[in-house]
């Protein structure tokens, strides 16, 4: 959570944050209270008499900060969930690297015996709530002069890697560590009481720093003050010291005492010098990869870096006094000279990428940049400088990619030309196909009409409109019929896979009554099933109610599906139709007991013509057209259609198609069986 007021975050788990950004040690306060509005007050008050603070909203927190760091005054207040401010006390007293930490702790009005107790524990001041903000002011200060010569607060300049040196208002120095005394030369009990300012600044800087010392002094402006500023120090034999100083106040009891942190940037001076030193460049030039030359304005040598030995093979004096335009290769060559020219004749750097010649005859290609010299004081052209990089590997890699991409070019062609014939191939299979399609409808339409005329005249026979028949005649004529109705059956589903192929089979759904429908199907299919020893059953799970259906060619699918699961039904098998609503959608399972179907074969059943090996196997006739006609009723309906089956377990076959909207009504099962009254369990498969 973000307080804004005061700006001023939570912290907890020892996770604090500072207030008010200072210099590298001023005097610091941790504000430990539970009550966010109390720390952010607190924290600004502070902050404006120029105190750093820290917070924290627990005890846990607290200690956890003065474990790392115990330069703070305290201000805990006592009553805090978990560990109270009595407890801090008693846990910051207990500790030898915590017990010189100056505390004030925080109590109400009536709490007297806190109070008490918490001095007894080692509290250094306490203050009662409400708290004034000048009280409060005064009693850190007063705590920060007595911890200002402690020694943890001495340990810890004396530990810093800077000089750390104080002086009163009038300017005479009060504090000097070790540092101080390595850096300018004085020892402590030397320098004490002499003034700040002409013993340890360079003459050009004291009026500067007295002028900042009275302006603070009559109007309380503080330039500078907390930031780090770079100057001249001396040191007591006389010599100047650069040097980068920051500077605080402490008020003492009205009594500013001004402490300071001074750091020695001769090091820092020295390394920067040192990097302008021409000798150091040449070191730069010398470890380059790059080929750099100079060259006069005719474009004669006058150094090369000794990465041309790397490069080229050449040694750098074999090249002194050689016009550069030698090295570059001969088709190369005049493109490189008017480059030359125009960065002569304009002073502007351009940028080439051409070939150079090696010492051995061979070639290598670098990328280059030219640039004009001039005259230190005239600003005359004097020659030119010449960088150059090898990118001979580069240049290999985008040979070889362009080559890549002319062979995928050439790639692309062949494929295209190899498409092409495969589309021209397709064309000519599909016009076999719809020529195969047309002889089929054509053959099958031709043979319709006589197998009618044929079954007209076997029925009339059956009804002995030719005269009575004897029994062996009767048999032989219900051959006749059977074949008959077969060959009907395979020619209507072969001018239906015409139709389908053609477009011009249509579905015509309609309002009608489910069950009556599943029910004239499975009685059909009951003589046949009778035949086989096989039993049907049906189970209507709930009222299917009214399907949107074609009657006719749903009636078909439903057939066409029965047929199968019979067909492929060992005797004394079963197959069982479930019928299903979910919703708007009813779902018919038809599911036997029979040969089964791999599962690398089940995606194919859908394929005209295909059979899959159990049906091959089993020798059971059939033309591969039933579960085609049957997909393309269904899914014409808006429906779907499933196929699940395990070899010598069973099919089941679901066909799910759309209903009028209803309450479902639960209805008891129904059985259809040659065997009356059975009741049969539904089996999952098709």
């Amino acid at each position: 959570m973000h307080d804004d007021i005061g700006g001023e975050g939570n912290a907890t788990g020892g996770d604090a944050r500072r207030m008010v950004p200072f210099g590298a040690s001023a005097p610091r306060a941790l504000i430990v209270d539970d009550d966010s509005m109390l720390r952010t007050l607190f924290s600004r008050v502070l902050n404006g008499a120029g105190i750093e603070t820290t917070v924290a909203e627990d005890g846990a927190a607290a200690l956890e900060i003065l474990q790392q760091d115990p330069t703070y005054v305290v201000i805990l207040d006592n009553h805090m969930p978990g560990i109270t401010g009595l407890e801090v006390v008693r846990k910051l007293r207990a500790n030898p690297e915590t017990v010189n930490i100056p505390v004030i702790l925080v109590t109400g009005e009536a709490d007297l015996s806190d109070r008490v107790r918490g001095l007894e524990l080692g509290a250094d001041d306490y203050l009662t709530k409400p708290v004034e903000p000048d009280e409060l002011v005064v009693r850190v200060r007063a705590q920060l002069r007595r911890s200002f010569s402690a020694d943890p607060l001495r340990t810890f300049v004396e530990s810093a890697n800077d000089a750390f040196v104080a002086w009163d208002a009038e300017g005479l120095v009060t504090e000097w560590t070790t540092h101080a005394e390595v850096l300018f030369g004085w020892r402590r009990d030397e320098i004490i009481g002499k003034p700040f300012t002409s013993t340890v600044l360079a003459p050009r800087h004291r009026e500067a720093h007295e002028d900042r010392m009275r302006r603070f002094a009559s109007a309380g402006e503080a330039p500078l003050l907390g930031e780090w500023i770079e100057l001249t120090g001396r040191h007591r034999d006389g010599r100047d010291i650069p040097v980068e100083m920051t500077i605080w106040i402490v008020d003492d009891h009205g009594r500013r005492i001004f402490s300071a942190f001074m750091r020695d940037l001769r090091a820092k001076r020295d390394i920067q010098n040192a990097l302008r030193e021409s000798a150091q460049l040449q070191a730069l030039v010398e470890s380059s990869p790059d080929i750099i030359l100079l060259t006069d304005t005719d474009g004669v040598i006058l150094y090369t870096s000794p990465s041309a030995r790397d490069i080229l093979g050449f040694e750098p004096d074999d090249l002194y006094g050689r016009c550069c335009d030698d090295l570059v290769y001969a088709d190369d060559r005049v493109e490189f000279i008017r480059a030359r020219s125009r960065s002569l004749a304009s002073g502007a750097d351009i940028a080439t990428t051409h070939r150079f010649v090696t010492a051995e005859g061979g070639q290598v290609w670098v990328e280059a940049s030219s640039a004009a010299t001039r005259h230190r004081v005239t600003g005359k052209i004097t020659g030119l400088e010449l960088v150059a990089r090898d990118i001979t590997n580069r240049k290999i890699a985008e040979e070889e990619r362009e080559q890549v991409m002319a062979d995928l070019a050439r790639a692309n062609t062949n494929l295209r030309d190899a498409i092409s014939r495969e589309q021209r191939m397709v064309e000519d299979l599909q016009k076999l196909d719809r020529l195969k399609t047309e002889f089929v409808a054509t053959v099958s339409h031709e043979l319709r009409t006589p197998l009618t005329s044929i079954s007209g005249y076997v029925e009339m026979l059956v009804d002995q409109g030719g005269g009575e028949l004897t029994p062996r005649q009767q048999s032989m004529l219900d051959v006749v019929e059977r074949n008959t109705r077969r060959l009907l059956l395979m020619i209507d589903n072969l001018l239906t896979i015409g139709r389908i192929e053609a477009g011009a089979f249509d579905i015509e759904p309609g309002p009608v009554e489910a069950v009556p429908l599943i029910r004239g199907a499975i009685r059909a299919m009951l003589p046949t099933a009778q035949e086989r020893d096989i039993t049907l059953q049906v189970d209507f799970l709930h009222n299917p109610g009214i399907v949107l259906a074609d009657a006719a060619q749903f009636d078909r699918a439903l057939l066409n599906v029965l047929s199968n699961a019979v067909k492929f039904t060992p005797a004394g098998g079963r197959v069982t139709v479930t019928t299903d609503r979910v919703d708007d959608e009813v779902m018919v399972s038809i599911a036997d007991t029979g040969v089964g179907i791999p599962l690398d074969e089940q995606e194919r059943l859908f394929t005209p013509f295909f059979r899959s090996s159990t049906s091959v196997k089993s020798e059971t006739q059939g033309t591969g057209l039933g579960l085609v006609i049957v997909k393309n009723i269904v899914e014409g309906h808006g429906g779907s259609i499933r196929l699940d089956s395990t070899p010598d377990i069973g099919t089941t076959v679901t066909m799910t198609i759309p209903a009028e909207p209803q309450h479902p009504v639960v209805h008891a099962s129904d059985d259809v069986s040659h065997q009356e009254g059975q009741r049969h369990d539904v089996d999952s498969r098709r």
